[in-house]
Parts: structure tokens; sequence; C-alpha cells
């Protein structure tokens, strides 16, 4: 659903991929690690082509962008996805009540989905806690049709994983 554009902190050419994809009707994914000025000049150039802001989604590394960054994405685009990883360190069994308070504070800087990788210890348990306290989630590191079918069975928001090995498996 989402073609991806990876940017970085190099100078952002990427005006003929959004070109393409606005022609095409089609949804993007910015992964982000970047900061500051090449924020904004991101955000420049997704406004030229005027995508529907449900079409886009913001997928970034919280410790890069910082709050100021996300604020500053979800300023410009308040109906998009803004999207970050909770890493191996952050599960349920270490510290819950921790782990509530870290995403509730990234929600109030604007993070709206937070993705969980499957291969991460205590996934299951972390991912129906995270659920059930109402916080928005995708599912990603899906490798093969077995994990898929689980993935699907907990009704995340969004799964991504490398669909050539999961049709191979």
């Amino acid at each position: 659903r989402y073609a991806g554009a990876q940017a970085s902190t190099q100078d952002l050419n990427i005006d003929d991929t959004l070109k393409m994809l606005k022609m095409l009707d089609k949804s993007v994914k910015f992964k982000l690690n970047i900061e500051g000025r090449s924020i904004v000049r991101l955000l420049e150039a997704v406004a030229r082509y005027q995508f529907p802001q449900h079409k886009i989604c913001f997928d970034l590394l919280l410790e890069s962008v910082g709050p100021k960054g996300v604020q500053q994405i979800t300023s410009a685009y308040p109906d998009a996805v803004v999207q970050t990883h909770l890493g191996p360190h952050l599960s349920i069994q270490r510290n819950p009540v921790e782990l509530k308070s870290q995403l509730k504070m990234a929600e109030s800087w604007g993070v709206s989905r937070f993705a969980l990788s499957y291969c991460q210890q205590g996934f299951r348990q972390t991912f129906i806690e995270l659920s059930n306290n109402g916080f928005d989630l995708c599912i990603d590191g899906i490798h093969n049709r077995k994990k898929f079918i689980d993935a699907i069975l907990l009704e995340p928001s969004s799964i991504t994983g490398d669909f050539h090995t999961i049709m191979e498996n």
C-alpha cells in the first residue's frame, strides 16, 4: 500500500518519486532518521504535491527526530500517520508502567502509531497489553506465512514484512 521513500540528511531530491506516486494515486511512507532543516525540506517537497494526509505515513526514529521534529511533522500534516518503533529494550515484562508512560509522552508529541517487531522477546504479551490500553499498533518483522497469519489474528492497524520471503515459506 505504501511506496517507500528513504530520506537522509543529504539533500532531498524526491520530486520525481512524489510526482509519480501522486499521479498513480498511491500512498507514501517516509522512513525518517533526520532532524531540523532536513525535515523542513521534506515537508516542503511533500506539500508541493498535495498528498491527501490519510495517504502519508512518517515512520521515524524518535531518538533522531525528537519531540520538535514530531511536532513539525504533525503541525504540517495533523491527519497523517506518525509511527515510531519500539526497540527490544521496551517490553511490558521489564517495566509496564514506564513503557506506557513513555508511549503516552510520545503520543503527546504527535506520534499516532507504534511498531513492534514480531521477533521481539515478549512480543505477544506486549502487543496485547498495549492494544488493550488503546495504543495504535503496527506489527513488523513478518517473514513467513505462519507469522503473517498470527499477526492478522491480532488485528493490528498495519503489518509490514518481506513478502518475497513470506511467499516462499
